[in-house]
């Protein structure tokens, strides 16, 4: 941006440069206006007219050895970076799958099956039977009354009161 500046208005790089440069427009030294690793732009002044030339175009050993020495260093930050980003994504993936295998809320934990002995009462069925013990499970109420009527020998669902029956109590327990 400099460089169009001053190549714009000859008054402007008079004042620039003598200024910074201290020299003037009519001397026909080389100016140097901006400088890279690569090349060298000069400005000069000759025969009335604003020239800029490309000067030393070769890189030097030293030059060139910092270079390759930046090179690597800013490949190896690359690398670590690349490596830290995969580190922190693979125990963000371990840790919230560890997290899902463990953790589990009342209703999905398993009950235990514990064989309990009950009097009936009378107007009880095997129906309301299996409707109270059979809360919170994933137990259905035909399995659970084809298991009680197994446990104790029944030929078919007829209970009377006052008879003792044996049955499945499923139980949560605390962890």
């Amino acid at each position: 941006m400099i460089s169009y500046v001053i190549l714009k208005s000859k008054r402007i790089f008079a004042k620039i440069c003598s200024i910074f440069v201290l020299t003037n427009s009519c001397s026909n030294a080389i100016l140097l206006l901006q400088t890279n690793v690569r090349r060298t732009y000069i400005l000069f002044y000759e025969n009335g007219g604003l020239q800029m030339r490309a000067y030393n175009t070769r890189i030097s050993a030293k030059a060139n050895e910092s270079l390759n020495r930046r090179e690597a260093i800013v490949s190896t930050q690359k690398r670590m970076i690349f490596v830290v980003v995969i580190l922190c994504i693979s125990l963000l993936i371990l840790g919230s799958s560890t997290y899902v295998a463990f953790a589990k809320s009342d209703n999905q934990r398993e009950p235990v099956k514990q064989y309990i002995s009950i009097q009936i009462q009378s107007g009880e069925t095997l129906w309301s039977i299996a409707s109270e013990y059979v809360k919170d499970t994933n137990v259905s109420k035909e399995e659970y009354i084809a298991e009680v009527t197994s446990v104790n020998n029944l030929k078919d669902s007829q209970i009377h009161s006052g008879q003792y029956i044996i049955i499945p109590e499923y139980v949560f327990y605390e962890q």
